[in-house]
């Protein structure tokens, strides 16, 4: 496996000290470990509580903090036993999260609810030179391209049922700007849209009609999450990001943004994305939450 290029970007939000938020997170290790040596990704795409912007670490969003150490604790527990099940570690790392923000509640005499928490997206992969596992939770994706020829994306399910909610609040919000003669972008802080966006988060982690996981705050998440293990002679690379790279906007399907970032790099990919949004600053060609979200993209190739 070897990295051929990678890109961690802010989606341009600023903090009132003027600071760039970037609420994703990206890592590579390595682990040397009983003669075999490990491999290692971590992509995460926080996502900050809704409502009143509550800092574990004063400066930092909660989603900054979150992604932070949730990474930080996933390499020191890999470090220790990098064999480990994904599973079992990504839940031993929840478990720590939980006990950080309950503390962050009794030290503020406060009583968090679930939407008003830090999540995240989690892309974990691991190699050994022989197979490869990959887990994700939450809006995360991923691309697996074969030796055959065939580039896909890893399933998971979880994005597919966020990016369900995150659809129909798009069509919303379409109809509005429609209705209300103003751009789709404007309508965001419409009383609608937010309470669809409110009742979507709060599907977050439940396991009511609609829900969906991803790394949080709730016992019991991590086994909501998708692992697969391919073999390295299959493939021959991998795309991991988080959901600010979306190629959709170029028009291009698995096999296209396969090529390109193979022909052209990493780096094109993004700047074209960025462009196009750039250019649709209202989201009125393209419709969808933000002008620009954090964008995370590390493509690994097994040729």
């Amino acid at each position: 496996m070897k990295v051929i290029g990678s890109d961690c970007q802010s989606g341009g939000r600023k903090m009132p000290d003027g600071r760039m938020v970037n609420e994703d997170g990206l890592e590579t290790f390595s682990v040397d470990y009983l003669g075999k040596k490990y491999d290692f990704v971590v992509v995460m795409d926080g996502a900050t509580g809704l409502g009143k912007g509550y800092q574990i670490v004063e400066g930092y969003t909660s989603a900054e903090w979150y992604v932070s150490f949730m990474i930080k604790e996933l390499k020191d527990m890999f470090e220790n036993n990098p064999s480990a099940s994904l599973m079992m570690v990504v839940e031993n790392c929840i478990q720590k999260a939980i006990e950080e923000i309950a503390a962050y509640e009794r030290d503020n005499n406060i009583t968090l609810e679930e939407y008003q928490k830090p999540s995240a997206a989690l892309t974990l992969l691991r190699t050994d030179g022989e197979v490869t596992d990959v887990y994700l939770i939450g809006d995360s994706q991923g691309l697996v391209a074969l030796n055959n020829g065939v580039v896909s994306q890893i399933d998971n399910p979880n994005q597919k049922a966020l990016q369900k909610l995150d659809s129909a609040v798009i069509k919303k919000m379409v109809e509005l700007s429609k209705e209300k003669d103003c751009s789709v972008l404007d309508t965001r802080n419409c009383e609608e849209i937010q309470k669809m966006l409110i009742d979507n988060r709060s599907k977050k982690n439940t396991d009511v009609d609609g829900s969906y996981w991803v790394c949080g705050t709730t016992s019991g998440t991590a086994n909501h999450g998708a692992c697969i293990t391919f073999n390295n002679s299959l493939v021959s690379g991998f795309v991991l990001a988080t959901d600010g790279f979306d190629y959709s906007v170029l028009e291009l399907d698995e096999k296209q943004v396969w090529e390109l970032i193979i022909e052209k790099g990493v780096d094109f990919v993004t700047t074209q994305i960025r462009d196009v949004q750039e250019n649709d600053p209202l989201c009125d060609k393209f419709p969808r939450l933000k002008k620009a979200d954090d964008l995370t993209v590390v493509c690994l190739d097994y040729r």
